[in-house]
C-alpha cells in the first residue's frame, strides 16, 4: 500500500501481483490491484475488478471502480448494469447516483431520473462540483432554463471532494499520512538515486501536516543531498520554518550549520553549532560543522553529515 499512496503505481502493481500469487482468495489484493490498473491499463484493470467481486461480490466500491473502467472502455450497458448493482446494495452512494445519472444523460436517457438520483446524492454525499454540473444538464434536458443556469453558476464555487467511499483506499490514503511510513520510503528512493521522488514524498506529508518540524528537517535534508545552490536555498527555508516551529530541535540546528556554511555563512553556522552542541554535545551534523569551521573549510555539501529524524531519512534522531 505504501507505494500505491505515493502514487508509484507500475511498483505497487508489481507487489500486488506477487501478493496474489501467495494469496489468490484475498479480494482486497485484486482489487487495490485493479485499482492501480485502472489509471494506467484500463484494460488490465477491468479482470482484476472482476476477479475482486467475484470473491467479494457485495463490496460497492469495486463495483463502482468496474463501471468507470467499463465506461472507459466504451462498454456503457455493462458499466450502468455495475451501477445498479451498487445501488442495489447502497441505495445512497453518492458516486453510484451520481455516475449512473451522468451516464443515462450521456445516453439520452430519463432526465426526470436522472435529475432524482442527483438529488438523493446531493442529500446523501453533500453539495460537489460533479454533482451540480450534472444536475443542470439535467435541468437543462428538461426545459428548466434559469434553474440549469443557475446550478452551473453554483458549480463554480463547489469543491470536487471524491464521492465514492471506499474503506480500502482510505487505508491507502492513510499510508500516505504516516509519517514513518513516509520517511522510510524516502530513504529507500534516495538510497536508489531517485532523489526527486523522495522530495516528494516528503512534499505530501509536509502539506498534509504544515506544522510538523520533522518532516521539514527531514525534507531539508534531501535538498541538501541535491548540492545545487537552488537545493540548497529549499533547505535553509524549509530549516527556518522547522526551528521557528521548534528552537530546540537539535538536527534541524546542526543541518542549518551546514546549509549556513555551504552558503558562506560563516557566522550563522558558527551560531548554530553553539546551540546545537549546548543542547546536545554530541549532535553529529553540528560536530561535522564545527570540524569544518575549526579546519577552515568550506567543503561539498554532500560532506555535510546533515541528518534526519525519527529513523528516518538519513540518521537517527538526535
Amino acid at each position: 500500500m505504501l507505494l500505491h499512496a505515493h502514487v508509484l503505481l507500475p511498483e505497487a502493481v508489481a507487489c500486488y501481483e506477487r501478493a496474489m500469487r501467495l494469496a489468490p482468495a484475498d479480494p482486497s489484493l485484486a482489487y487495490l490491484a485493479g485499482v492501480a490498473y485502472a489509471s494506467l491499463d484500463p484494460p488490465r484493470a477491468e479482470p482484476l475488478l472482476r476477479r475482486a467481486l467475484e470473491l467479494s461480490p457485495r463490496f460497492v466500491p469495486a463495483l463502482v471502480r468496474r463501471a468507470r473502467v467499463l465506461r472507459a472502455l466504451g462498454r456503457p450497458v455493462e458499466a450502468e448494469r455495475s451501477y445498479r448493482d451498487a445501488l442495489a446494495l447502497d441505495p445512497d452512494s453518492p458516486a453510484a447516483l451520481t455516475e449512473l445519472a451522468t451516464l443515462e444523460l450521456e445516453r439520452s436517457g430519463d432526465a426526470a431520473a436522472a435529475l432524482a438520483r442527483l438529488d438523493r446524492a446531493a442529500r446523501r454525499g453533500g453539495r460537489s462540483r460533479t454533482v451540480a454540473i450534472a444536475r443542470a444538464r439535467a435541468l437543462a434536458r428538461l426545459g428548466r432554463t434559469a434553474e440549469a443556469d443557475a446550478e452551473a453558476t453554483r458549480a463554480r464555487g463547489l469543491a470536487e471532494p471524491e464521492l465514492l467511499v471506499d474503506p480500502l483506499m482510505e487505508q491507502v490514503r492513510a499510508e500516505n499520512l504516516a509519517s514513518g511510513a513516509v520517511y522510510s520510503l524516502a530513504g529507500s528512493l534516495r538510497e536508489a538515486g531517485r532523489l526527486g521522488e523522495a522530495i516528494a514524498s516528503l512534499d505530501r506529508l509536509v502539506a498534509a501536516r504544515p506544522g510538523d518540524a520533522v518532516a521539514l528537517n527531514n525534507r531539508a535534508v534531501l535538498h541538501l543531498a541535491g548540492g545545487t545552490p537552488g537545493e540548497r536555498a529549499l533547505a535553509l527555508a524549509d530549516l527556518d520554518a522547522a526551528l521557528r516551529l521548534d528552537p530546540r530541535n537539535v538536527a534541524a540546528l546542526g543541518n542549518r550549520a551546514a546549509a549556513r556554511l555551504d552558503s558562506g555563512d560563516r557566522g550563522g553556522a558558527d551560531a548554530d553549532v553553539r546551540a546545537a552542541l549546548a543542547l546536545d554535545p554530541a549532535a553529529p551534523a553540528a560536530l561535522a560543522v564545527a570540524r569544518r569551521l575549526i579546519a577552515g573549510a568550506s567543503g561539498a555539501t554532500g560532506a555535510t553529515g546533515a541528518t534526519g529524524e525519527a529513523g528516518a531519512v538519513s540518521g537517527g534522531r538526535r
